[in-house]
């Protein structure tokens, strides 16, 4: 019995051990399953992080070279294949000409009747230097262009992207006619004025507001009419949505962009050919960063809803910089007294000299019913 019993002991110790054993095996090989998971874990996460980082200065390189192109206000800028000249890249490529210069045909167009409708003014107007301090203390500057004989009816003249005062001087001289006081200002980043950014007309919508603030200084009882063309046209859309005093009677909108992300959207896939994303959702982060607004923001479309001031709106039929839709989404948003103009056959800038008939006589036409 007593040798059974050892045998029995002997057998379930054996028996226990080789649990023990199998159990041990069991937890080294899950251990080691567990580590190699680990392992492939850890290359994963790894993989995407090194994913997101190459993503993220990709990103970053091409919102930053876009913006230099786009926004910064110096045209000379160290990119990927050295020192790019955009001036000189303007004069060898057409698609640079219309990614760049969204009033290329503005320019061309009217250099020369700019220069003697500036010599007219000088020689019929009362001219004056203006100059007023930005809300984040840039120098603006301006050129005013007074009546000979006491007149309330006051036009602020607002130019294009990479333009200056005087891409506006032409149709403004229609207006001199009339009997308006003319200013025509340099936007910030442009012409005379300070600043490092083209504001795309969203900053500039406060720095016209603070132009009227100073007509209004001058004369106290002015009319004031908003003249824009192309980018000038956006930004006296965008400053219609805001608080405005009376004496603003009007607003003249010639071939605005609904707004900045879909300007350059339709200029990218139109010139480019490429997608709007991520380039122009990259550059409009960057922008933000470096100008302090997005392209998103920067909307005439949601200012115009805004607004009670009458506007006139005005757009060529053949425009390809910034397309004629945009007149008509811009129209149908705004919510106040308001009309639209398409002219046949014009195309981007140029639709006052295309049909001038036409389109002086619808400005003044409209301007009757609210400028005294």
């Amino acid at each position: 019995m007593l040798a059974l019993a050892n045998f029995s002991i002997t057998y379930q110790n054996n028996f226990v051990n080789q649990k023990i054993k199998k159990l041990k095996i069991w937890i080294l090989l899950h251990i080691s399953l567990l580590i190699k998971h680990n392992n492939i874990m850890k290359k994963f996460v790894l993989s995407i992080i090194c994913v997101f980082i190459f993503v993220f200065v990709a990103l970053t390189y091409i919102g930053n070279y876009f913006y230099d192109v786009a926004i910064n206000r110096d045209t000379a800028t160290n990119l990927l294949m050295g020192k790019f000249d955009i001036q000189s890249a303007v004069e060898q490529s057409s698609v640079y000409r219309s990614i760049l210069y969204a009033s290329t045909d503005v320019e061309e167009s009217s250099t020369d009747d700019s220069f003697a409708a500036e010599v007219i003014l000088e020689n019929q107007a009362v001219e004056q230097k203006w100059s007023i301090t930005s809300y984040d203390g840039y120098a603006l500057k301006g050129v005013c262009y007074m009546q000979p004989e006491h007149s309330d009816k006051w036009l602020v003249a607002v130019h294009g992207y990479r333009g200056s005062r005087s891409q506006v001087i032409s149709p403004a001289l229609s207006f001199f006619a009339k009997g308006y006081n003319v200013l025509a200002i340099d936007c910030r980043g442009h012409g005379e004025s300070e600043g490092k950014y083209i504001g795309m007309g969203w900053h500039d919508r406060i720095d016209v507001l603070a132009w009227i603030k100073e007509v209004l200084r001058v004369s106290p009882n002015s009319e004031i009419v908003l003249y824009g063309i192309s980018m000038g046209g956006a930004t006296v859309l965008m400053t219609a949505g805001e608080a405005m005093p009376k004496n603003v009677a009007a607003v003249i909108s010639d071939c605005a962009y609904s707004d900045v992300y879909s300007q350059f959207a339709y200029q990218v896939k139109t010139f480019l050919k490429m997608p709007e994303f991520p380039l122009v959702s990259a550059t409009s982060l960057i922008c933000s960063i470096r100008a302090n607004y997005l392209f998103e923001e920067a909307t005439a479309l949601s200012q115009v809803k805004k607004s009670s001031v009458p506007i006139l709106f005005i757009h060529g039929d053949l425009d390809k910089i910034v397309p004629v839709s945009m007149a008509y989404q811009l129209y149908e948003s705004a919510t106040g007294e308001k009309e639209l103009l398409v002219v046949r056959g014009a195309k981007h800038g140029v639709s006052y000299s295309e049909n001038p008939d036409l389109y002086w006589t619808t400005v003044f036409s409209f301007l009757d019913k609210y400028v005294k």
